[in-house]
């Protein structure tokens, strides 16, 4: 019995030994007798990723012997590794505050101007400003994929916003209390999601870091489609649009919806004296508008791959001889 039991115990292990050195480093040793499904069902890859990931010509031919990958030689996990400098900047550097005191101070110079210009004025003014990345700093959202293979998606997102952590932007709040308290009425325009339960922590959030007006009238999130333009025109009824400000074109204008990157530089160059007067822009550099037009292909149906290549054969480069 004492036999039968070594025997047993010596054969777990070389299958447990077998099963370590077969998948390392995320391949696959193929044994004899070894079909794509069964391979699927011991490793838990899909027989079409595995299929995808070796560029398999004809499924059904692999040979004893012979190694497959079970993981894309470039992951998400590698996607996410280019975040790291726009990330870097954005938590560390002194220059990413100085453009944000820049702007806000910029929009505080606006309603100075408008105070005087428009000293006797019967409608109200009013400053709309995005909240993702105008007035509030969700880069430690983004941060957290770095080292895994963690991305976006309405349930990441939901439980950062829901855990009230975003900073304020350098100079924000502090512009905001000012406009308000020259009478100014303050309208955040975001396309967060209402109908996603994003409301009340938003305004937690906000009211923590100590933004002026947090009100169910002053909060307008996105309830059906992504455009702003018309909460902005609801807020153009009874006020007169003093300043806007955004990190993402479409925050300013409808003209900057639904075109690639080249056609919303063209708008830019029609509207250059808007900005840094009644259009104000904060620095993103770790997403936007503009990353899905990187590409003439569907881009977010792209893989991790297939997104890098669009980054990368996007940039202007410099031939060295």
């Amino acid at each position: 019995m004492k036999r039968r039991i070594l025997s047993l115990v010596m054969v777990l292990s070389l299958v447990v030994s077998i099963g370590a050195v077969s998948f390392a480093n995320d391949n696959y040793s193929i044994q004899s007798g070894d079909t794509l499904a069964n391979i699927a069902s011991k490793t838990g890859v899909k027989v079409e990723d595995l299929v995808k990931f070796n560029d398999l010509k004809n499924p059904n031919m692999i040979y004893a012997g012979g190694v497959l990958k079970l993981a894309p030689d470039f992951s998400q996990v590698d996607l996410n590794e280019e975040y790291v400098m726009a990330l870097a900047w954005v938590q560390n550097s002194g220059e990413f505050k100085a453009l944000s005191y820049q702007a806000f101070n910029m929009a505080k110079m606006m309603i100075d101007l408008d105070l005087v210009n428009n000293a006797s004025a019967t409608m109200k003014g009013a400053v709309i400003v995005d909240a993702d990345e105008t007035v509030i700093d969700n880069s430690a959202f983004n941060a957290s994929f770095v080292g895994n293979a963690g991305h976006y998606s309405s349930s990441s997102w939901g439980k950062w916003v829901n855990d009230e952590q975003a900073l304020a932007m350098p100079g924000s709040a502090e512009f905001l209390n000012y406009a308000a308290s020259k009478g100014y009425d303050i309208y955040y325009i975001t396309n967060r999601k209402e109908t996603a339960g994003l409301l009340e922590p938003t305004m937690n959030n906000l009211k923590a870091l100590g933004f002026p007006q947090i009100t169910k009238e002053h909060m307008m999130l996105r309830t059906a489609e992504s455009s702003k333009e018309a909460r902005r025109d609801m807020v153009a009824k009874d006020h007169r649009l003093v300043v806007l400000m955004g990190d993402n074109l479409n925050d300013f204008s409808n003209v900057f919806e639904k075109k690639n990157n080249a056609e919303r530089s063209a708008e830019v160059a029609k509207l250059k004296a808007d900005f840094g007067s009644k259009f104000i822009m904060l620095p993103n550099p770790i997403y936007g508008e503009w990353e899905p037009q990187l590409t003439s292909d569907f881009y977010w149906g792209l893989d991790a791959k297939g997104k890098s290549d669009a980054r990368q054969n996007s940039l202007r480069k410099w031939n060295q001889q």
